[in-house]
């Protein structure tokens, strides 16, 4: 015989349902009421004896909110994930936000498919990427390279001045490319030539196509694949009177949508 007396129902409720020192319990109307904070596990397991305990005409446990911490450091610890990612659990779904390496973001999927098949992953940053370490690098570079210019005195030959910081650029654009790499994104270049407007239209344009070129040359050297470059002149410039040698150049265009 099991007593139905309200007190000792509640009492072989808790031995029953195991219930953790987090949730309390109460009786409204004939119903056994649960509120506080459990573990999924926990409630998992609830579902499946709430027609096993006497003495109530039903248990409602929609009170208890779901303390997934205890789960979410051991995913965390499992995926190894850095101080700078933060991982939040919702019902069967795992969102992951902030900033890793590309080699974590990399192995993230397959690693959340292995480990916990259970979960849906869902990355969230800037369009649903996560922004890896090496991808802020680049964009920073990118924000400090595009619209590079190269001076030049006269046809193809660089100033004097442009001369000197020569290498300090190509070497900027080396790391342009190890940034690429290390990303492995889609960036474009567009190198666009210019000239001062003096002499034809068809002359000018000759000039800014190999000014432009030329330039190309040095970013090949840096290591960018010809594939990314685009070569264009820059307008069809017109005889003037007043010849101004800062338009006697070849600027560089990244185009990098992708990059978050």
């Amino acid at each position: 015989f099991q007593s139905l007396d309200p007190p000792l129902a509640l009492q072989r409720a808790v031995r029953l349902l195991n219930v953790p020192e987090t949730v309390a319990l109460a009786i409204e109307d004939d119903q056994l009421v649960l509120n506080g904070v459990a573990s999924r596990q926990w409630l998992e397991s609830v579902r499946g004896l709430l027609d096993r305990v006497p003495g109530f005409r039903m248990i409602n446990i929609d009170r208890v909110k779901v303390d997934d911490s205890s789960r979410l450091r051991s995913i965390r610890h499992q995926l190894r994930a850095p101080e700078t990612v933060q991982l939040e659990l919702s019902y069967n779904t795992l969102f992951v936000t902030g900033t890793a390496s590309a080699e974590w973001i990399k192995s993230l999927k397959q690693r959340c498919l292995s480990l916990f098949p259970d979960l849906n992953l869902k990355t969230t940053f800037h369009g649903d990427k996560l922004l890896s370490n090496e991808g802020t690098q680049l964009k920073i570079l990118i924000q400090q390279l595009d619209g590079m210019s190269f001076y030049f005195s006269r046809g193809v030959t660089l100033t004097t001045a442009q001369q000197s910081s020569l290498e300090e650029k190509i070497d900027r654009l080396r790391k342009l490319v190890l940034a690429i790499d290390d990303v492995s994104t889609g960036v474009k270049f567009i190198v666009r030539g210019y000239t001062d407007g003096s002499g034809s239209v068809e002359s000018n344009k000759a000039l800014q196509l190999m000014r432009a070129n030329y330039v190309k040359q040095f970013m090949l050297k840096a290591g960018i694949s010809p594939a990314s470059i685009t070569v264009i002149s820059g307008r069809n410039s017109v005889s003037v009177l007043q010849v101004n040698p800062a338009l006697r150049r070849a600027d560089i265009e990244i185009i990098a949508d992708d990059v978050v």
